[in-house]
């Protein structure tokens, strides 16, 4: 074995601590990596699956009129592999609970299931074609409600010999799940509607046609078309709007834009840039480490590298034996960090797919993760093992075997500079003063240590503080009703008036909501227009300084994302139509809500574009219920034929708070692994601290000094650094966060870093009682010192 292999093993068991803290460090950024993305791509190829099986849909063509012959002549086209024309409509239900919610339901062929948008059947089966009235609920749904095959479900039908509707029965005769609805949404706004105030139904053709009214001309109000492998979807779209009867103007939603899909989409995009952005900040952060690392190792043994220098051994020989240390670390760190993570990505897999109802789960193993995982972590520590290396071959041998030159002592610390009464303090005090600044390398890499923990801690803590603070914000703040009405059909003033004389009811604001087609420059965006009091007391509208404001009649208020999706600035003006009349309104100010980008206008500037007959009409109400009434109130209101849903404003925060399991999850994984990191980085700079010191120690120790004044000394000393790396440490994580947090904002959520004051101050708590703890084994191996041995060593 040769000399450098000898001293490389040596120099690892004397530095065992360091060493595996900085694997590590590695070991859980590859980990992280490793599980993050190979996760991400099991559930990519699980959707795609899915979709693939299921035959979803890439086109969908409504809400408008359609017939057989138009859906022949779009089947007929060679770039259709399949089409199918359905009724998709909003629909009351009733629960046997006698809960009462705006749901849709959603037309299926009695007999087998259709050539595109196909059901997987989870419990029960398809359609029994001897009962009339059966329904296949959606699995979400059907589990929140605890429906089992053969409950009973009432529906809110129409019939073309009765004027009025009429509740009737159907049985559940499947549990199903659909892939438009892995991830359930109302609309492109409403995105995660609770189970206990919205669900889909799929109902046989035939009862759905006749409680329509559809007559033979008209069948259908969309169709669902899916296209052959390579097919082009604007060139289908334009072919199939040329198609004789059909309007040009009919809205086409393609499959990238249908809400369930794009939330998913958005949703899987924001936890693949996380788990790049995440593993990218930790070996980063574990390069620097290791450079911290060697280069103080190099400074500490300058004078054997002058030795080996002088016997012969070449710059590069010097070179390869830091640059094998690095790489020792890196091959640890790299692969059990891939076994780690390789298995929590299946975990994650099950856990994420089991949670949305997806049918059909892909785990697979990836070699080019595994392969990536450990090219980066090599790259990682190499690049910080670099410097040091290249600086300790620099080294001269006569330079290194003189030693190096006391630095002065004596002199007034900077603190005592800038500070005058701080020269008054005692001996014990003057000494950590001063020697912060008598050994700036040691000080700095201190500092940086403190730095890099004080991130990695405050960047998964800050996106946990900002999650919690934008839902209690929008669910307490902005959104103040408690119970949200839809009418089964609009109700004037007087009948809304009834309404709010409820028992238990305290206060009732009627609401419009229509869907429009915001468009400006070349640009449009599909939302939900809501016309609400100028007074409201329901809704609370916040600029993004956080200023307050109103709804005003002259304008409109719109979500802050539109200002870049359609380049829109205050006082422009923007188009819309209002029941299919052209418009024009100007833009009053833009808001800051976390769900959703809704547009806002005032009851009365709403009722300017309405027919007279229409102005003094309402399509629901908001309502806020006495403490402890809500359950009597919303039983009551499920009781009114002209109540068609009640929605929860609770059970929709709970439902929210639901789905962000995963990323709670997540992050706080990145939370504990950032404690470990921080820790183990405080750690090893504590340690190389103290080690670096010892015949400093060891001289005291001579002089008399005790242990407990030499632990009072260094503890000290490194406290202050600690303290002096807090503020730009809290400062570079407060950054990192608001980096972190904008992978997740998009039109659907919006993200605006937030980070409660007390979350700093417990940051800055964990890192002082870090360095506490992590500084007492080298204290105590200090204190066992040999010091005839460490003079002996001093004076050759």
């Amino acid at each position: 074995m040769s000399t450098l292999s000898i001293k490389l093993r040596r120099d690892i068991i004397l530095h065992k601590y360091q060493f595996f803290s900085i694997v590590t460090v590695v070991l859980l950024g590859i980990a992280l990596f490793a599980a993050s993305h190979d996760s991400y791509k099991n559930l990519r190829l699980s959707y795609y699956a899915t979709h693939k099986i299921l035959h979803f849909a890439d086109l969908t063509f409504g809400p408008s009129q359609f017939n057989d012959k138009q859906l022949n002549q779009v089947i007929k086209l060679r770039d259709v592999a399949g089409a199918t024309g359905r009724i998709n409509v909003d629909i009351p239900i009733k629960l046997s609970t006698k809960k009462k919610i705006l749901g849709r339901a959603i037309s299926y062929p009695i007999k087998n299931q259709p050539a595109v948008n196909k059901l997987s059947i989870f419990k029960g089966s398809y359609f029994k074609p001897k009962i009339k009235y059966q329904v296949l609920v959606e699995k979400h749904f059907a589990q929140f409600h605890h429906l089992g095959i053969g409950d009973k479900i009432e529906i809110l039908l129409h019939s073309s010999t009765n004027p009025q509707p009429k509740w009737r029965k159907f049985t559940v005769t499947g549990i199903v799940i659909s892939p438009e609805y892995i991830w359930v949404t109302r609309s492109r706004q409403d995105v995660m509607p609770s189970p206990d105030n919205f669900g889909v139904l799929f109902v046989p053709q035939s009862i759905l046609q006749k409680s329509l009214g559809s007559s033979s001309q008209f069948k259908y109000n969309e169709l669902v078309v899916q296209l052959k492998n390579g097919a082009s979807i604007s060139s289908v779209k334009q072919k199939i709007q040329k198609i004789s009867s059909f309007n040009s103007s009919i809205p086409v939603l393609a499959k990238k834009d249908q809400p369930g899909n794009a939330t998913l989409k958005e949703d899987l995009d924001g936890f693949n840039e996380l788990s790049v952005f995440f593993p990218f900040v930790f070996l980063s952060i574990g390069a620097m480490a290791i450079y911290i690392m060697l280069t103080r190792m190099v400074h500490t043994q300058r004078a054997q590298i002058g030795i080996l220098r002088a016997n012969g051994y070449s710059r590069w020989s010097i070179i390869g034996y830091y640059l094998s240390f690095g790489l020792i670390v890196g091959i640890i760190g790299s692969v059990l960090g891939v076994i780690i993570g390789i298995s929590a990505g299946g975990t994650i897999t099950r856990f994420y797919t089991s949670m949305l109802a997806i049918p059909i789960v892909k785990i697979n193993f990836y070699p080019d993760t595994a392969l990536t995982a450990v090219v980066i972590a090599l790259l990682s520590v190499l690049i910080g093992v670099w410097a040091p290396a290249h600086t300790a071959s620099k080294i001269k041998p006569a330079t290194a075997m003189r030693g190096e030159t006391p630095s002065s002592g004596g002199r007034k610390s900077l603190a005592e500079k800038l500070i005058p009464f701080l020269t008054y303090l005692s001996t014990q005090w003057k000494i950590p003063l001063r020697g912060m600044g008598r050994n700036r390398r040691r000080s700095l890499s201190t500092i940086l240590g403190v730095v890099f923990a004080i991130v990695l801690i405050l960047m998964s803590w800050g996106m946990l503080d900002t999650t919690n603070y934008l839902l209690d914000r929008q669910f307490n703040y902005i959104q103040k009703q408690d119970l949200k009405v839809y009418f089964s059909q609009p109700l004037s003033k007087r009948q809304i008036t009834i309404i709010a004389k409820l028992p238990g009811v305290e206060k009732l604001e009627p609401l419009t909501e229509l869907p429009v087609n915001l468009k400006h420059g070349g640009k449009h965006y599909s939302t939900v227009l809501q016309a609400m009091p100028t007074n409201t007391k329901m809704h609370q509208f916040y600029f993004k300084s956080g200023t307050k404001t109103k709804l005003s009649n002259s304008g409109l208020l719109v979500g802050k994302a539109l200002r870049e999706k359609l380049n829109l600035k205050k006082g422009e003006a923007i188009s819309l139509k209002i029941m299919n009349k052209p418009v024009k309104i100007k833009i009053a100010g833009f808001l800051n809500e976390a769900l959703g980008t809704y547009a806002y206008i005032s009851l009365t500037k709403l009722q300017h574009y309405l027919p007279p007959n229409q102005r003094q009409n309402f399509s629901s109400a908001q309502i806020k219920v006495k403490k402890d009434k809500l359950t009597r109130v919303k039983n009551k209101l499920a009781k009114l034929p002209e109540v068609a849903g009640v929605e929860d404003s609770r059970a929709l925060y709970k439902t929210i708070k639901k789905f962000n399991k995963l990323f709670y999850g997540f992050v706080g994984v990145m939370l504990a692994f950032g404690g470990i990191m921080a820790f183990a980085l405080i750690f090893n700079t504590m340690t190389v601290n103290i080690f670096e010191r010892s015949r400093e120690i060891a001289t005291l120790k001579t002089l008399g000094i005790g242990k407990r004044r030499i632990s009072h000394l260094i503890t000290t000393e490194n406290i202050l650094l600690v303290i002096v790396g807090t503020a730009p440490g809290l400062l570079v994580g407060y950054y990192m966060s608001k980096i972190a947090m904008n992978q997740f904002s998009s039109d659907l959520f919006s993200f605006d870093l937030y980070i409660y004051p007390l979350t700093y101050v417990y940051c800055a708590l964990i890192i002082v009682v870090v360095a506490l703890v992590s500084q007492w084994p080298a204290l105590r191996a200090v204190h066992r010192l040999n010091l005839a041995k460490v003079i002996k060593e001093r004076s050759t």
